[in-house]
């Protein structure tokens, strides 16, 4: 029953028993038995207007009409309707979607941005190679001077690349923020993860070639031995560089629609890359076959340095070891801190494996080349193991870690850097915030060379927490992790691939 007609029921018997009572006057003549009368008279009009209830009243929940309350955390609206039919939540399924869709258009936009700012990049280093000094040697100019003179010169041409890496915009913001909004599509949210992991290992290519020239740096070269070094490093990482950003168009080609294609199509203009892409399917195939030409490029480059004996690869050998894990295991067993005459003449007369395709095989052959103090090849093994393109997405960060090991040596100490290649959940290194990828040098004071080394100095401190010094991302840092617990982590050297979990 409506609630008006019960509150008009209620006064009706109100204004009868008021009026019962001034009927026999109850209550006397006086002043009280004339506000009877009056309250008698209001609760007879209040109770014709309530069963009028000309305001319409509160909504009848059990009939026809419709109560929407609020809204979801999510978004969504929870309604119910008439006839007491159950409680539904509102159409979650195209709120969802609409954020997918909102949150897709946002994150292209950044993925484009990045691929104007990464093609610009390769542009403007293409355009700057490196030269060799343009000044002869001044009267009375010693060869050394004119070499710091060459020197100084090259450095500048770093500074400029160092620049250009400091002030390049590039951004996964978004990328990461729309991550779950994304997910109602998996294979979108998948495709442009992917598209944004490819963009950054183009990203990482411009901070390799400035790695490399500050390692040609280091060296006690001639100008013209650094700078043939460097036009080959440039060479190899602008094809590098090309081939990721084709495989990052080739994923961003499945998300993506005509105007996106255009606009990135605009940023491998810049590049002078005249790419015939579309979206859907055939344009992930033609961006493929693009990054495959780039790839092709980047192994004819490395085939050519294999093939050149120049003199500058062949002074670098008759140098001092410069590697101070080298230098102890030499110490260790009696060598000298230069190479021998006999090994000198058996660095200059072996030949690199130009046939070796197997990047199993190359890894090995990168191992021994190191321990044969011939960090050169070594590098050269892990380059075509990376240019072969089979490696898994582990592989390939082992085989650039390894190579950044032996570029710079200094950075890791007297240590060969134990890398983690696999970290499970609940373990002491993944509660310290230790990462896949992380290289541990030392812990506290002590060097570390192998898993075996961690291991160790996890079981004799007990409960008490041990600092590790690892390199992450170029840079040292200090972890603490608690020392009786177990790592729940697999470890292996740099470059002598020997994996144990601990």
């Amino acid at each position: 029953m409506k609630t008006n007609i019960l509150v008009s029921i209620a006064f009706v018997i109100v204004a009868i028993v008021l009026g019962f009572l001034s009927y026999k006057k109850v209550l006397g003549d006086g002043w009280l038995d004339r506000a009877d009368k009056v309250a008698s008279i209001t609760s007879l009009l209040i109770a014709i207007v309530a069963f009028i209830n000309p305001f319409g009243g509160e909504a009848d929940v059990s009939r026809s009409q419709n109560i929407s309350i609020g809204g979801n955390s999510d978004g969504s609206n929870v309604t119910q309707t008439g006839d007491n039919s159950p409680v539904t939540i509102g159409d979650t399924t195209t709120t969802a979607q609409k954020r997918s869709v909102d949150a897709l258009e946002r994150v292209k936009s950044e993925l484009l941005d990045n691929f104007n700012n990464l093609a610009l990049q390769i542009r403007t280093i293409e355009q700057q190679p490196p030269e060799s000094f343009w000044d002869v040697r001044r009267p009375n100019e010693t060869e050394l001077a004119y070499q710091d003179r060459a020197k100084n010169e090259f450095r500048d041409h770093e500074r400029f690349v160092q620049l250009l890496n400091a002030q390049l915009k590039f951004s996964g913001n978004l990328t990461a923020t729309f991550q779950k909004d994304l997910a109602f599509d998996p294979k979108v949210a998948k495709r442009a993860t992917q598209t944004y992991e490819q963009q950054q290992e183009t990203r990482d290519s411009f901070a390799s070639l400035e790695s490399g020239l500050q390692h040609l740096l280091s060296l006690n070269l001639t100008d013209e031995e650094r700078t043939a070094q460097a036009k080959s490093l440039h060479l190899e990482k602008m094809a590098n560089a090309k081939m990721l950003l084709a495989n990052a168009a080739s994923y961003f080609c499945l998300i993506a629609d005509a105007d996106d294609i255009g606009l990135m199509l605009d940023s491998f203009s810049t590049m002078g890359i005249d790419a015939q892409l579309k979206p859907g399917d055939s344009g992930y195939k033609a961006a493929k076959r693009l990054a495959a030409k780039f790839a092709r490029e980047k192994a004819d480059v490395l085939r050519a340095r294999l093939s050149v004996q120049s003199t500058a690869s062949q002074r670098e050998i008759d140098r001092r070891i410069n590697d101070p894990y080298l230098l102890m295991l030499r110490k260790a067993t009696g060598l000298p801190p230069t190479l021998t005459e006999a090994e000198i003449n058996s660095l200059k007369n072996r030949q690199i494996d130009q046939d070796e395709t197997d990047p199993v095989e190359l890894f090995k052959l990168a191992a021994f080349s190191y321990l044969e103090s011939d960090g050169r090849a070594a590098t050269v093994y892990f380059e075509r193991a990376l240019a072969t393109g089979e490696l898994s997405a582990r592989q390939a960060q082992y085989a650039q870690a390894s190579i950044d090991r032996l570029e710079n040596p200094d950075q890791y100490g007297e240590s060969l850097g134990v890398m983690i290649i696999d970290l499970s959940a609940g373990g002491s290194f993944e509660q310290a915030g230790l990462k896949v990828g992380d290289v541990i040098i030392a812990l506290e004071k002590e060097i570390a060379n192998e898993p075996m080394d961690i291991a160790s100095a996890l079981a004799k401190v007990g409960t008490v927490k041990i600092p590790l010094t690892i390199v992450r991302d170029g840079q040292k840092q200090i972890v603490t992790v608690q020392g009786d617990q177990p790592a729940a982590a697999k470890l292996t050297q740099l470059i002598v691939l020997n994996a144990i979990q601990l």
